[in-house]
């Protein structure tokens, strides 16, 4: 059987693409090709780079790794068993281990250098992430102590397709994890971990950070999810990806709606875009969200007065592009199309509202026309 395989070596990174080939023959032949692979570590990333790969492993479903190594990582092309310690049931990692721990999964190895090849590289992959394999979820594993210059490129995954994302990265310190966990670029990525090293006591200890963006506080918190080292492991069976969106702490967020009586009803304010809900079907439905995820909200009106389209320009208007950048948190009441689900993320149609053609009912015929109407020629001369 002949591929349809791509493969891109540029320097000391490799990468497998498989285009137009079957999801088996993709996941048997991406896995095969990566288990060949031998990673050895210098300067002391093998815990760094198994643990790691250990929460990728434990806090992720089953799905495609992309792994960017840091430069003293080398690739080879022979490869020994698998680490066995990776299967033991408190996903410790053993004093001898020797290997890095790979689990048969589909998986894309990236040695980072040089630094733009390896941005293009990942823009590419995740272009193609659905010829490469179909997985609902994808994670990302770099450790590279700055990852900043790649943040776009990691984040650049078409809107049109619904991927899952996990992001595990490495920085130095506190003060960058911190950084890192707020970076602008993954405001939109919900799963985001950061793992630091501190010693203490001639004790090593790794650190796994997290962010809680509702918080209590009002402001965005770093959170310590996780603590793990060589002797001990994890010390907590916490998921280190908790839902966030179970408590809102009081957020005010803002809707943008229009009047779709009897959905939507509403009272005007004199020179303003807020208005004032009236008793109707889906201001009572966001009422009660907001009251069981516990935050506040507003509801305005679109400044176009919208419902929302794309214009020539693929600017989006109305209570659409409110939505889209970011004017809005929210919307209801709005039609569901093809070009709306590449831009939006709609909830499950609870409402049809049913639409047809047409035309006024045909008057009777008189009973004098009857008699003439079957002898009556429309044609012309």
């Amino acid at each position: 059987m002949v591929l349809d395989v791509q493969s891109v070596l540029v320097g000391t990174f490799v990468v497998i693409c498989l285009l137009n080939t079957s999801t088996a023959t993709r996941q048997s032949f991406i896995t095969s090709v990566i288990d060949g692979i031998d990673i050895s570590r210098k300067g002391g990333a093998d815990d760094l780079l198994s643990l790691m790969y250990l929460l990728a492993s434990h806090y992720t479903p089953k799905c495609l790794k992309i792994v960017v190594l840091p430069k003293e990582v080398e690739v080879k092309t022979t490869w020994p068993s698998t680490d066995s310690s990776l299967k033991s049931e408190k996903r410790k990692i053993s004093a001898n281990t020797s290997n890095f721990p790979f689990e048969f999964e589909p998986r894309i190895i990236i040695n980072a250098q040089p630094l733009v090849e390896v941005q293009k590289t990942i823009k590419r992959v995740n272009s193609k992430i659905e010829s490469i394999i179909s997985c609902s979820s994808v994670s990302y594993i770099v450790s590279l102590p700055s990852v900043s210059p790649l943040l776009v490129s990691l984040t650049s995954t078409p809107s049109n397709i619904q991927l899952t994302r996990y992001y595990f990265f490495y920085t130095k310190n506190l003060m960058a994890a911190e950084k890192l966990l707020f970076d602008p670029v993954l405001a939109e990525e919900e799963n985001v971990a950061v793992v630091i090293q501190q010693k203490f006591h001639n004790k090593t200890l790794w650190f796994v950070l997290t962010r809680q963006l509702l918080h209590p506080s009002g402001s965005p918190k770093v959170l310590n999810a996780n603590t793990w080292s060589r002797d001990t492991g994890f010390t907590s069976t916490q998921h280190i990806f908790p839902d966030q969106m179970k408590n809102f702490y009081g957020k005010l967020l803002r809707g943008s709606v229009m009047s779709y009586p009897p959905f939507v009803m509403y009272d005007k304010v004199k020179d303003s875009l807020i208005i004032k809900p009236k008793q109707s079907l889906e201001i009572s439905i966001i009422r009660a969200i907001a009251q069981q995820l516990n935050f506040t909200y507003v509801l305005a009106l679109p400044e176009d007065g919208q419902w929302g389209a794309p214009s020539t320009d693929g600017h989006w208007t109305g209570i659409v592009g409110d939505s889209v950048y970011r004017h809005a948190n929210f919307s209801f009441c709005l039609n569901m199309n093809m070009e709306r689900l590449k831009v939006l993320d709609f909830s499950r149609v609870y409402y049809y509202d049913a639409m047809t053609f047409v035309t006024g009912k045909t008057r009777p015929t008189s009973l004098w026309k009857k008699l003439i109407t079957p002898f009556t020629s429309k044609s012309k001369d």
